[in-house]
């Protein structure tokens, strides 16, 4: 996700997912506050590949609009160009008809056919013809029947005799790429799709698979020019919508992924995988009426998965009745549907029920962190030593230790062992992105009635990052009954009202948590986020400084500063600036952010050069930082170096940033060009009719016309 300097909406990010950015560059998760994704995945089986593969293609399987002129040569030149399988399908039968003594076609339409999974049918065709007849297409074919029947090794060995064979030719690096997808080596599989996409550019597929893998190796980024470079070839190619989807899903865009995977179903109505993914979407987005038609649908394809999806929405939606009928339909064998069957028990009340549930869940698929969490939780509710002992031991676990700190830090807490409670939840930081006690005592936590609820703040945060907000409200409101004064327990009840968009009941209850614990650190980031969303800056600033007293958090130092240029307080931006740069030394975004202040004003050029240098060091070719030093040598009417940097910002951009094509724009009018600063000015404003300096130039566009 990309902030521009100075743009409004940079406040008006959702408090569950706050990824601040400053001019054009990605800053790191700190600051983040929200739902985290360690229960609400906890049934996601088969790693990373098992969520991959239904993205993966070998190339496009939708003939493209030929007509039966075409020739052999034509379509091995559309398979070279751009993977299409489709249309190879399509024509190669009738060709070869035409021309029966055509051993290309015949390969040709082997890779075709084993590509779709016909393997009998491609292993016929290849045994039609020689075997020294078009060897690089024989070993393309045979590299996919293997990979088909799971035979991974001999597919490799086949794929590299392909490309020994044409070493220009992309489709067999892309079949070695998902060979390595499915043995997990990621880096390896990016290799050789990066490899497809050099020798092909238009090779959507390729793109695809190379945004998967990026996916995969947390280079979100990367992975969204990926996908977005395949659906700019391929309009309605599904995987690569589905993809984006996915990207925007990871960071709580729901609009974007309801957008794309929308744009896919238009094309392909039919597509199982898109209507499944845009159901559970539609949930996430608390679009529940949605969710459920179109849940019920994907029930009548497909009884297990559309059944869980429906246990799932049913439980969002506080009915654990239905949420049973649906989960059981889905079968006890499935381990999502047991393990979802265990939040139905908990919430008609059977908190035993729940906790036997989630062991047989347990007792099948041993590592899951979720399931052990909510095991905890559930035992340790209903009063059994086990769920403390479980916590114990989850303390240590890589994956849910801070999350069970917190939960234990409430139980010793709840038992008057202040120190071992402490202890606990300062190493608990972060357990849901963003929380922190820094800056507390444990008299502005812990009242009489904490003791009574401990157990409901545990269920309630358990049932807050499954999504289930509506049980969760519930919970918080039982112990609050039990201890009305509770920091912890308006915070996270205002959390949880946050997420069902009813910012009258969380403004009032982080009103009671700040007057308990003023120097709460997410409780007042909290607050300063819904206030910035009504348009109420300066208190918005007020909260957020308040934060930073009691936790020096990057992103909310950078948005803080952001917020003070926005009020105009440009020294205090300054000050907050040069804070993080002293707090975060090895941080390239303080230096950037700094030096984009004084060079969009035009202020201190020779120490915002310094600054921006300073950024360039500790990452060297970002667009935003490049975009930064081109702009200061402008300023200083350097124009020759800053053409050069700026070019370089806009090639890191794929030429698709709008306000740096008005820099390059304002650059060449600079030096003359005014044609070239034309063409510059017409991109950017095709990209975009609002952007940092676009009133700037639409003038200068106005001056060349």
């Amino acid at each position: 996700m990309y902030i521009r300097h100075g743009v409004l909406a940079l406040v008006l990010i959702c408090a569950q997912a706050f990824l601040v950015t400053a001019h054009a560059v990605i800053l790191s998760h700190d600051g983040v506050l929200g739902e985290s994704p360690l229960v609400s995945k906890m049934d996601e089986t088969g790693g990373k590949s098992a969520a991959l593969l239904p993205l993966l293609e070998d190339g496009l399987l939708e003939a493209s609009p030929l007509d039966a002129t075409v020739s052999g040569r034509e379509l091995e030149e559309l398979f070279r160009k751009k993977g299409d399988l489709g249309v190879i399908a399509h024509w190669a039968p009738q060709l070869m008809e035409r021309y029966p003594e055509d051993v290309s076609l015949r390969a040709l339409y082997a890779v075709a056919l084993a590509s779709q999974g016909r393997v009998v049918d491609a292993q016929a065709m290849l045994n039609r013809f020689g075997d020294r007849k078009k060897l690089s297409y024989r070993y393309m074919a045979k590299a996919l029947i293997a990979r088909h029947e799971g035979k991974l090794d001999r597919a490799m060995t086949l794929a590299r005799k392909a490309i020994a064979e044409d070493e220009s030719h992309p489709f067999s690096f892309n079949i070695l790429g998902r060979v390595y997808v499915h043995q997990s080596k990621y880096a390896k599989a990016g290799e050789h799709f990066r490899k497809a996409v050099e020798l092909a550019p238009e090779y959507a597929a390729a793109h695809v698979n190379l945004g998967a893998v990026e996916f995969a190796l947390g280079q979100y980024a990367a992975a969204a020019e990926s996908f977005t470079r395949a659906i700019t070839l391929a309009p309605t190619f599904c995987e690569a919508r589905i993809g984006r989807a996915m990207l925007a899903e990871e960071s709580r865009n729901y609009r974007q992924a309801i957008t794309d995977l929308q744009a896919c179903l238009q094309g392909t109505p039919a597509h199982a995988e898109a209507r499944k993914r845009l159901a559970y979407v539609y949930m996430l987005a608390g679009r529940l009426s949605e969710a459920r038609a179109l849940a019920q649908e994907v029930a009548a394809e497909d009884t297990v998965a559309g059944n869980v999806l429906l246990g799932e929405l049913y439980l969002r939606m506080n009915d654990p009745v239905k949420a049973r009928r649906a989960l059981e339909k889905a079968g006890s064998s499935n381990l999502a549907a047991a393990y979802l069957l265990a939040y139905a028990d908990f919430l008609q009340g059977d908190t035993n029920a729940a906790a036997r549930q989630v062991r047989r869940v347990l007792d099948v698929s041993s590592s899951a962190p979720g399931a052990k969490l909510a095991h905890a939780v559930f035992s340790s509710y209903a009063g059994n030593e086990d769920g403390i002992r479980e916590l114990k031991t989850l303390a240590s676990d890589p994956v849910a230790d801070a999350f069970a700190r917190f939960l234990l830090a409430n139980i010793r807490a709840a038992q008057g062992k202040e120190s071992a409670a402490m202890d606990l939840w300062k190493r608990a930081e972060d357990f849901l992105p963003g929380f922190s006690v820094a800056g507390l005592q444990y008299r502005d936590i812990v009242d009489p009635g904490f003791s009574q609820e401990a157990r409901h703040l545990n269920s309630g945060v358990l049932l807050y990052t499954k999504g289930l907000h509506s049980a969760a409200v519930e919970e918080f409101g039982k112990g609050l009954r039990a201890n009305p004064d509770s920091a912890f327990g308006h915070y996270f009840i205002a959390l949880t009202y946050a997420a069902l968009d009813k910012p009258k009941q969380e403004q009032t209850h982080l009103r009671k948590s700040l007057k308990k614990a003023k120097a709460f650190f997410p409780a007042n980031y909290l607050m300063a986020e819904l206030l910035a969303s009504k348009g109420d800056f300066s208190a918005a600033a007020r909260y957020l400084e308040a934060a930073t007293k009691s936790r020096a958090d990057a992103g909310v130092l950078i948005k803080l500063g952001l917020l003070q240029e926005r009020l105009g307080n440009l020294q205090k931006a300054e000050a907050v600036y040069r804070q993080f740069i002293k707090t975060y030394p090895d941080n390239f975004v303080g230096y950037n952010q700094l030096a984009w202040l004084y060079a969009s004003r035009g202020e201190k050029l020779g120490e915002a050069l310094k600054l921006a240098t300073s950024a360039d060091r500790l990452l060297p070719g970002n667009a935003g930082i490049l975009d930064t030093i081109g702009w200061i040598h402008f300023q200083e009417k350097r124009y020759r170096k800053a053409l050069d940097y700026l070019q370089k910002a806009s090639l890191a951009k794929h030429q698709r940033d709008p306000q740096i094509l008005y820099h390059l724009a304002a650059v060449k009018h600079a030096l003359g060009d005014d044609q070239a600063a034309k063409a510059s000015l017409e991109q950017a404003f095709s990209f975009a009719k609002v952007f940092d300096g676009s009133e700037e130039a639409r003038r200068l566009l106005d001056r060349l016309r």
